[in-house]
């Protein structure tokens, strides 16, 4: 059984030529499917992002059970951090105050639990980053069942799998990446990763040098440098006969 009708957000009354682009949005959206959707709206600032986001809330919002509408994601979690956004989605669903979610991984089983057989409609404005999904993935995944990947993906899969060298923290980075992109904007980006380089993947690969100490952090230089353009298999043999 539905709800009420949930409060209006505000938005300017004198908007001209946003109707065209809520028709779109909600074409998209499918409310007439069960499944799970999820819908970006991505775009320099002031182009209205904000604003059609509210104006999608306040037509379809009735027609859910339950809703979230969580404003400026970004500062939120800067000043009150993934478990702080947690606790809010829970709130406004639940209706009733969240005294304690102890770690993220808790917070998305009860999201997950709480989301479950319910149709809800939850809106996060001003999202900056992937990482800021990250405390919501896990809960909202689980619930949707993932498509496999096109077979025109599995080579490029596996040359993106051969630059983060095996390890899963910077395959996660690569794969949010270049998810949903398509395959030649897949192949121009793996090419930069490949000549260029990527600052955020960079950082992910330096995790395990900056936990080495510095006898180890010399050494792995010195076999870097000597080694450096060499393939792999060579080198592999290298060092397996030391």
């Amino acid at each position: 059984m539905l709800i009420s009708r949930p409060e209006l957000l505000h938005i300017d009354d004198n908007l001209v030529g946003i109707n065209s682009r809520l028709e779109e949005m909600l074409s998209l959206l499918c409310m007439e499917s069960n499944d799970v959707r999820m819908i970006g709206i991505h775009g320099i600032a002031g182009i209205g992002k904000t604003t059609l986001a509210k104006g999608i809330y306040n037509q379809i919002a009735h027609q859910f059970e339950d809703t979230s509408f969580l404003s400026n994601v970004a500062e939120v979690e800067e000043h009150r951090g993934s478990l702080g956004l947690q606790r809010q989605l829970l709130e406004d669903i639940l209706w009733k105050k969240i005294a304690r979610i102890s770690n993220i991984d808790e917070g998305i089983s009860l999201i997950k639990k709480t989301l479950c057989s319910r149709k809800v409609l939850i809106i996060l404005d001003a999202v900056s980053a992937l990482t800021q999904l990250e405390s919501w993935q896990g809960a909202i995944t689980g619930l949707v069942q993932a498509d496999l990947p096109d077979d025109r993906f599995w080579e490029l899969s596996g040359h993106a799998l051969n630059y983060c060298d095996g390890l899963p923290l910077a395959v996660k980075v690569v794969g949010a990446f270049l998810y949903r992109k398509p395959e030649l904007e897949w192949e121009d980006e793996l090419l930069k990763l490949t000549t260029v380089g990527d600052v955020t993947v960079q950082k992910v690969l330096r995790l395990s040098y900056d936990r080495l100490d510095h006898t180890e952090k010399d050494l792995f230089l010195d076999i870097a440098c000597f080694f450096r353009g060499k393939d792999s298999d060579s080198v592999g043999r290298i060092l397996d006969m030391q």
